[in-house]
């Protein structure tokens, strides 16, 4: 794997486990939230989207070390 490709993946990645710390920790300001952020079936949809975002995120941090 080139360096190049190396970084652009650690930095994918990197960027998916920031998402879903500013998405825990409410990060973002309320005015700059979509119209229906506190949609509970978003949030829901949204939510079921971390477990397979982290498995991957971590796998493709080890993966390119």
């Amino acid at each position: 794997m080139s360096k190049t490709l190396k970084i652009l993946f650690l930095c994918t990645d990197f960027f998916f486990i920031l998402y879903w710390l500013v998405t825990f920790f409410h990060l973002i300001p309320e005015e700059y939230l979509y119209k229906d952020y506190q949609n509970e079936l978003l949030v829901i949809w949204n939510w079921s989207f971390f477990p397979l975002d982290i498995l991957t995120s971590f796998s493709g941090c080890l993966d390119t070390r």
